[in-house]
């Protein structure tokens, strides 16, 4: 196998440490040097979570990944037409389509139970990748009791010597956002995830059908966020959205300028991203009978129950001010998240400055007073 230098590994990591999220080409590259940052802080950012994007491999290796205690193990199988997988990996260590295809099978086996799955839509029929990532997916489910964690759900985009005249089965937006949401009926519990590939108003858009999770700050060349800090950076393909991750969250929680706050003079945002996609925004309004005012994080969780949306629905909670460190909520914000919200919702923290932080409503409000203290003991 071909290994970075321990100096590139290195700096790749501590490059992305802010993001709380690293990937790792090979289970060589984990041995190597990778691991021994697990928990290593830079400025507000921390390495929390390793997820793994290697090529399908043997159960020994992914044995080796589990017992580093990975994160999440991503492998699109990019198409699931054989005819079309087969010409588009001619003569390559991808080439072999059964191998690829149940490589998820051999990291259960290896006992990771946490996978992320894809295709690359535009390569052949949509409703035929559809049904394929379905079937993996069911198969996963009846075969280990779990399946995909997440689903990736990139389209073509013009790359380098590659023209998208030669690909008859190119999605329109409409063709895409009904897919998207079939997904999401499909399966509810699955994290949906949106590339850079997509503009800003039909990431915005698509949060609406369904998907949970976007990218920011993507770099798709090898070796690219050095090359863009070097003002050098070669795309292997077309991104439409080049926004920073702090651009995207200043996009979530625009909330933050709705506020009403003539007094204080202290604007704050929050939202409520819920599991079926929804986000529901919130942002403080005030009054001059200040005991009237309320705070963002509560209008935000009133309109989420007020939507008919219950406790285990809220995928997270975030909100931002423009406060020297993370925004931390006011005591009756947290009494009212431990009621509205499972105890284990995460809550992230963030100012305007970037600086973030992640907890959860048990953390916020340990050995909280809830509707069960009220029961009177016969």
């Amino acid at each position: 196998m071909n290994l970075m230098s321990g100096r590139q590994v290195e700096y790749n990591l501590r490059r992305t440490m802010n993001k709380g999220l690293v990937s790792i080409l090979n289970p060589d590259q984990l041995e190597q040097l990778a691991f021994k940052y697990f928990g290593v802080k830079n400025n507000n950012g921390e390495i929390r979570r390793v997820n793994v994007n290697i090529a399908a491999t043997t159960v020994e290796n992914y044995k080796l990944l589990k017992e580093k205690g990975i994160g999440t193990y991503i492998l699109f199988q990019e198409t699931y037409h054989k005819p079309t997988y087969d010409k588009m990996h001619p003569k390559s260590l991808k080439g072999d389509y059964n191998y690829h295809l149940t490589a998820f099978d051999r990291a259960m086996e290896a006992g990771i139970d946490d996978v992320g799955a894809g295709v690359l839509f535009g390569l052949a029929d949509p409703r035929f990748e559809v049904l394929g990532l379905m079937m993996h997916n069911a198969h996963l489910e009846e075969k280990f009791g779990v399946g995909f964690h997440t689903i990736s759900v990139p389209r073509l985009q013009p790359a380098n010597g590659v023209s998208l005249e030669n690909y008859p089965h190119l999605l329109d937006d409409k063709m895409f956002k009904k897919i998207v949401a079939i997904l999401r009926i499909a399966v509810p519990f699955t994290g949906l995830i949106l590339s850079t590939r997509e503009t800003p108003e039909m990431r915005k858009e698509l949060l609406k059908y369904g998907v949970s999770q976007i990218s920011a700050g993507s770099s798709t060349g090898v070796g690219g966020y050095k090359e863009r800090e070097e003002g050098k950076e070669v795309k292997q393909f077309k991104t439409n959205d080049e926004r920073s991750p702090i651009e995207i969250l200043k996009e979530l929680l625009d909330a933050r300028s709705k506020s009403y706050s003539p007094y204080s003079k202290f604007a704050v945002g929050a939202i409520i991203l819920a599991k079926d996609g929804r986000i529901i925004k919130g942002a403080n309004l005030e009054n001059s009978a200040y005991g009237c005012s309320i705070c963002a994080e509560r209008t935000a969780m009133f309109q989420f129950k007020l939507l008919g949306y219950k406790k285990e629905d809220a995928e997270f909670l975030a909100c931002i001010a423009d406060t020297d460190e993370p925004v931390s909520p006011c005591g009756s914000c947290r009494q009212v998240m431990a009621e509205l919200l499972a105890y284990h919702t995460p809550v992230y923290l963030y100012n305007l400055k970037g600086k973030n932080k992640k907890t959860t409503v048990e953390k916020l409000l340990p050995f909280a007073f809830s509707g069960e203290d009220l029961k009177w003991k016969k």
